[in-house]
């Protein structure tokens, strides 16, 4: 077990060794889910938000319609 304190502004600052064991890099996103009054935090991989600003586009864009188009190419089921 190890452990932190949080700070003033309720910032932890999670342990190098634990960064590097789960590849957690600065910039990255963590989920936090709460879960049996304890925080579980897991690093966020392969999101549509970790490319966001990756491709260039002219004009808005529907991220429904790019998430379903992910899903088909990738044989997932639409729709959920």
């Amino acid at each position: 077990m190890t452990l932190v304190r949080m700070g003033t502004r309720g910032r932890l600052t999670i342990p190098k060794k634990i960064r590097d064991s789960l590849g957690i890099k600065p910039g990255d996103t963590v989920s936090i889910i709460v879960t049996e009054g304890a925080l579980l935090i897991r690093p966020v991989r392969n999101s549509i938000g970790d490319h966001w600003g990756s491709v260039e586009v002219d004009g808005p864009q529907d991220l429904n319609k790019v998430r379903e188009e992910v899903k088909k190419s990738r044989g997932e089921k639409q729709g959920g």
